[in-house]
């Protein structure tokens, strides 16, 4: 015999994300699409499924698609320039850090 239960089923609260925390899951998500789809072929409603949020959460946090789109580029930009200045850094010789930063590099856009 099967039983069926007579109330709502209970859902485990969620834990509310701060904004910083919900805005890094947005930006993770479009990195991601933007890489495998280009800036053409992604929505901001694919973004938001990916980030667990809902569109309008999406325009909380940034205007338009193209000020997501460039937030991103700034990061990814600052990011790479931070690597660069790490691995280039030191006293070994050039014939080794200049490998290891271009090693770096690929590793950071794969």
């Amino acid at each position: 015999m099967v039983r069926l239960s007579s109330g709502p089923a209970k859902q485990t609260p969620r834990k509310r994300l701060s904004a910083q925390a919900r805005r890094e899951l947005i930006e993770e998500a479009a990195s991601e699409l933007f890489a495998q789809r280009g800036y053409a072929g992604t929505s901001i409603d694919e973004i938001a499924r990916r980030a667990g949020v809902t569109a309008p959460v999406v325009y909380d946090h940034f205007a338009s698609k193209l000020d997501l789109h460039r937030r991103l580029l700034e990061r990814h930009y600052a990011e790479l320039r931070a690597l660069w200045r790490e691995q280039l850094a030191g006293d070994d010789p050039p014939t080794q850090r200049i490998p290891r930063a271009i090693d770096a590099w690929f590793t950071y856009v794969e």
